[in-house]
């Protein structure tokens, strides 16, 4: 028991150390973090080889290459994210033979605040081009490393319950100690 005490005042003490040192953007994400995504799969409504670019905070990466309209790469990316405050775009380009004259298919927009924790979320979105008209669909799985003060108090009310838990446990169990030395 003093150890579980022992460990709960050493997050305690983190915890307020972290929500005095981090700046938290509007949604609750420590400015720093790690953005994780993984493309599962695009299929766009018409047969032609093509890739994806995702962008965000002037970040850019480039999937490998979808063929026929499918794409099925299961790629992931990591991106250190500054701020947190753009929204992650995903654009669907047409390959051309020389590289130089791709076209532009259709993108997704995805708000930062859809990877609101550290718990990856399956999204499945419409690929639209300028006039709207649906394109195609992107499937991707997208989450944070969160700020480690939202961490440390997720952590400390677990840490908190499994020490309720095991208080009462052995409450229980001296009673029932107590119940049989008495019958003696």
């Amino acid at each position: 028991m003093a150890e579980e005490e022992n460990q709960t005042q050493n997050v305690t003490e983190f915890l307020e150390e972290a929500k005095r040192t981090q700046e938290i953007n509007q949604y609750g994400i420590m400015k720093g973090s790690t953005l994780h995504f993984t493309l599962l799969e695009a299929k766009i409504n018409f047969k032609v080889d093509f890739y994806l670019l995702s962008k965000i905070e002037n970040k850019t990466l480039k999937s490998t290459q979808g063929k026929e309209g499918l794409y099925q790469a299961q790629e992931s990316f990591s991106l250190e994210i500054e701020h947190g405050l753009e929204e992650l775009v995903i654009w669907a380009m047409q390959s051309s033979a020389s590289g130089l004259d791709d076209r532009f298919i259709g993108q997704v927009r995805i708000p930062v605040k859809c990877a609101e924790d550290q718990i990856p979320k399956e999204f499945q979105l419409y690929i639209y081009d300028h006039q709207k008209s649906n394109q195609g669909t992107l499937t991707l799985s997208i989450h944070w490393i969160w700020n480690v003060s939202k961490y440390l108090e997720v952590f400390y009310e677990n840490l908190k319950a499994q020490r309720e838990h095991n208080q009462a446990t052995l409450k229980k169990t001296n009673n029932k100690v107590e119940f049989l030395s008495s019958l003696q």
